[in-house]
């Protein structure tokens, strides 16, 4: 009879890969969306994905606080940095997800 070869364990994407899917799909999600100084934050490796943040900078328009003086006060640009996880399936290479990092600037 003959022996069973054991499986060779599935080949796990590189970091590179990694961070280049979370990107694309970044990106992609943000097209026509005014972001800029996209960064990589962190990295993280864990048993089936990797988790890669991103911080990049973004406009957002501001309401003044004091609801009774909106002509006073006009609503005013600013920028925002704003940090997003990405879960990578590190068999396949795509992103699993996005979530707000713990960190974030809440809006």
């Amino acid at each position: 009879m003959p022996s069973e070869a054991p499986e060779a364990p599935a080949s796990k994407i590189g970091l590179r890969q990694a961070v280049a899917a979370a990107h694309g799909f970044l990106l992609e999600l943000y097209i026509g969306a005014s972001i800029h100084n996209v960064l990589l934050e962190e990295v993280e490796e864990q048993a089936d994905e990797w988790l890669i943040t991103f911080g990049f900078d973004t406009q957002r328009f501001v309401s003044p606080s004091i609801s009774s003086l909106p002509l006073a006060f006009p609503n005013r640009e600013e920028t925002t940095r704003v940090y997003k996880t990405f879960v990578v399936d590190a068999q396949s290479g795509k992103v699993r997800a996005m979530k707000i990092h713990p960190s974030a600037t809440a809006f």
